[in-house]
């Protein structure tokens, strides 16, 4: 039998882990983590909220609990449904992008569609105001069985693999031809293209310019390198390799896509791009044959692949930089399923924002029983990557609902005064299934602002000291829910001593949630003889924070002049 290994993109129960952090400095990994590393000092930026997650902010934390917390979703779902005839089993994202247009203030959505009908990924476009109600504009490009195919965006080469993944290039030197930048996948390896508008695309000569990334790829614009980033699938075929000689020697090897071969006696070939990581350079990638031992290999799982048996062919997750989008190199893996999942878990796709002064990363996670569910990792540069919540983050729906099968990766989320609003595709079966029966919807997952995490305090009061970073602004906001308790911030100096003025003592005690509706203006912390943080601007300091039976989730330092969020807004315009 041949068999080529490929992926068909295809209640809330309040869970938490505590982990508990006494006095000292703020560290702790789970098995398989990458040792800590000491910080350096993180910067903030006017009006942008600051996560508490790890020691890359937090300094130490004192007789406090860390919780995580699960996203909802929202009434409405689902919000986008199918209703062009291009768009085959219906509307999906998985590797798009949701961004924001400046000058309009609608949300632009890049979406994918699935025609199980030739195994056909499309793209389209859409746009909202608020993120519930969309319009699928007429572009007029694409015709589907003769007829215009309205928001069906340009499929160039290889249209059965047209989506792209994209990012906004935001340097001001940068051509208006190329502010956005396209990857897609196909078998012959990527092709890079360029728009100026995110609609109108020319694919770039030099195309496929890369062949490391296996079918779905995240690429975005990394704020803190400056430069282009992809986080991508690889598959990690991993066995007993049967020799010319028939020997026996153990086998693992890194590639995009494999086809596979059944054998007498318990074996299978295998030929695959056989992928070369060589960190500091571009990896090299070079066809290869080989034969593996194959007995009691489990069922497939939907993408021609075994996650159990003599051989296991499971998805990672890797990374690449470039500086122009064409030209790609440090590929290396960075995240795979571990000893802390289910034997036969692994990661099918990792789409990842920068928010918060970290990067948030969410994995869609499956196993042999075919459902897909998000999982939430952090990490404070992008590589090494923290998961230290094992529960979903977004778990499959309720029987009978759109989702209730799978839930795919989420875009970039649309944040409001009180909530994030990501958006995720949806289906009604598993990702094993085999007849035409897949059906997607997208809807919108929903989370308190800045909600992943929050430091909790029980009876006896507790404290969180952040790292030091230079005061950029002239008011403090905290996200915190005090209702049954209190919150204080002290405001420490270059030598963690607590400056005049800024003490517990002086401050105003914050005892509401901050969020909520009646008391938003509760969060801008005073102390007796200072409105604010206006004659610190400038210094190194550092906060610390003392809790009773409260929550605290994050805290931004803001502008005078622009005290209140614009929202709704978007993470990327």
């Amino acid at each position: 039998m041949n068999n080529t290994a490929m992926t068909r993109h295809g209640f809330l129960v309040l869970v938490s882990l505590l982990i508990v952090a006494t006095s000292g400095s703020f560290a702790h990994a789970a098995p398989g983590d990458p040792p800590a590393r000491t910080p350096a000092p993180f910067v903030t930026t006017p009006d942008e909220s600051v996560l508490l997650l790890g020691d890359a902010t937090v300094a130490s934390a004192t007789r406090l609990s860390q919780r995580y917390f699960p996203a909802g979703r929202h009434p409405s779902n689902p919000v986008m449904r199918p209703t062009e005839s291009w768009e085959g089993v219906g509307p999906y994202v998985w590797g798009n992008r949701l961004m924001q247009d400046e000058q309009t203030g609608l949300f632009r959505l890049w979406y994918i569609a699935y025609d199980y009908a030739g195994n056909f990924y499309r793209w389209g476009y859409a746009t909202s105001p608020d993120g519930v109600v969309w319009t699928k504009p007429n572009l007029g490009f694409e015709h589907y069985a003769d007829a215009p195919a309205t928001n069906l965006l340009p499929l160039g080469p290889h249209p059965e693999k047209g989506t792209r993944s994209i990012a906004r290039d935001p340097r001001p030197e940068t051509p208006d031809e190329r502010r956005y930048l396209g990857v897609r996948f196909t078998y012959e390896g990527e092709f890079i293209s360029f728009s100026p508008d995110g609609i109108h695309w020319k694919e770039h000569p030099e195309s496929p310019s890369w062949h490391v990334p296996s079918d779905i790829i995240h690429v975005m614009w990394d704020d803190r390198r400056r430069q282009f980033v992809a986080y991508y699938k690889l598959w990690e075929l991993a066995g007993t390799e049967v020799t010319e000689s028939g020997e026996d020697r153990p086998f693992l090897a890194y590639m995009s896509t494999f086809t596979n071969t059944k054998l007498p006696d318990g074996k299978e070939s295998f030929d695959a791009p056989v992928i070369r990581l060589k960190p500091g350079a571009a990896a090299e990638v070079k066809a290869e044959k080989f034969v593996l031992r194959a007995v009691n290999q489990g069922k497939d799982d939907g993408g021609g692949t075994s996650l159990s048996g003599s051989w296991t062919a499971k998805r990672v997750q890797a990374w690449a930089s470039s500086d122009d989008g064409i030209h790609w190199a440090n590929e290396q893996v960075i995240l795979r399923a571990d000893e802390q999942d289910p034997p036969t878990s692994n990661i099918q796709y990792m789409f990842v924002i920068q928010h918060g002064g970290y990067y948030l990363g969410f994995l869609t996670m499956h196993d042999e029983g075919g459902n897909f569910r998000q999982q939430l990792a952090w990490s404070a540069d992008g590589i090494n990557w923290h998961r230290p919540w094992r529960e979903p983050w977004l778990d499959v729906g309720p029987e009978g609902a759109f989702d209730m099968g799978m839930v795919l990766g989420p875009a970039d989320p649309i944040i409001n005064d009180r909530e994030m609003w990501f958006p995720y595709g949806g289906f009604p079966i598993r990702h094993d299934t085999t007849d035409q029966t897949w059906k997607s919807h997208i809807g919108l997952a929903t989370t308190r602002l800045d909600g992943f995490s929050a430091w909790e305090a029980g009876d006896e009061p507790g404290e969180l000291v952040t790292q030091p970073f230079a005061c950029t602004g002239d008011r403090l906001f905290v996200n915190a829910d005090a209702r049954q308790g209190s919150l204080t911030v002290t405001v420490l100096d270059e030598q963690g001593q607590p400056i005049n003025g800024f003490d517990a003592g002086a401050c105003k005690v914050v005892a509401s949630d901050t969020l909520a509706k009646d008391s938003q203006t509760d969060g801008w912390v005073q102390w007796s003889n200072e409105a604010g943080l206006g004659r610190l601007q400038g210094r190194q300091i550092q906060l610390r924070f003392a809790l009773q039976n409260a929550r605290l989730y994050s805290f931004r330092i803001a502008d005078e002049q622009t005290m209140r969020l614009r929202t709704p807004r978007a993470t990327t315009r």
